[in-house]
C-alpha cells in the first residue's frame, strides 16, 4: 500500500522558507494595492451628465493613421454635446 500522507520532513527547510516568504509577499502586495486609488466623488452635474447619456443610443469611432491625427475637439463635441460613446483608434505600421 502506498502512503500518500504529507510528511513535513521531506520538504527541505530552505524550500519551506522560500514558500513562506513568497506567500507573505503576495499577501502584503494584495493588501497594499487595495488602497492604491481613492474612490471617485462625483458632484451633481457629473451625475446628471452621466444619467443624461442613458437617453442617447449612439457611438462614434474616430480612426486616424497617426496619433497626431487625433481631433480632440470633435471627439469632445460628440462625447459632451451629442452624448455619444466615443473612441479613438490609431493605426500605424510601426517601425
Amino acid at each position: 500500500m502506498i502512503d500518500l500522507s504529507f510528511k513535513f520532513k521531506n520538504i527541505s527547510k530552505a524550500l519551506w522558507l522560500k514558500s513562506l516568504w513568497i506567500g507573505l509577499a503576495l499577501i502584503y502586495s494584495g493588501l497594499h494595492s487595495s488602497y492604491a486609488q481613492a474612490p471617485v466623488q462625483w458632484n451633481s452635474s457629473e451625475i446628471y451628465h452621466a444619467l443624461d447619456k442613458f437617453n442617447t443610443f449612439g457611438s462614434v469611432l474616430y480612426v486616424g493613421a497617426h496619433p497626431d491625427d487625433e481631433n480632440t475637439r470633435l471627439i469632445t463635441y460628440f462625447a459632451n454635446h451629442e452624448r455619444a460613446q466615443t473612441a479613438y483608434l490609431s493605426l500605424t505600421r510601426g517601425g
